[in-house]
């Protein structure tokens, strides 16, 4: 039964989000929100000030910062999608909104469409 369960969840990680621009006022407190519910179980290795933070880990984000998403690419938003999928609502949503928004802002899209 595993076996059969298997594709679908691959085929669930692989959901693509689409780029949705938000005012970057919206996105600044979207990755406050985060922050704060991401800090206990992601701080440990994603703050810079802690001696319990991973290289690896500041590599893809450090929560020091306040735009601490703004530098994930493409594949490491999505990887943080899955990551956070077992957190549960309203995480899951506000990840969903975060990373359809850090993309739109690298692909330069703004709200209201424009280029």
């Amino acid at each position: 039964m595993l076996l059969a369960a298997s594709p679908l969840l691959f085929i669930l990680s692989c959901e693509t989000v689409r780029p949705v621009p938000v005012p970057p006022d919206e996105l600044t407190t979207l990755r406050a929100e985060i922050r704060r519910m991401i800090t206990q179980g992601c701080g440990s290795c994603h703050t810079t000030s802690l001696p319990t933070a991973k290289p690896a880990a500041l590599a893809v984000f450090d929560l020091a910062k306040e735009d601490w998403s703004a530098e994930m690419t493409e594949q490491e938003l999505n990887g943080f999608r899955r990551r956070t999928r077992d957190y549960g609502d309203p995480l899951v949503q506000k990840v969903e909104a975060l990373v359809a928004a850090e993309l739109a802002r690298s692909m330069g899209i703004e709200s209201g469409g424009q280029h």
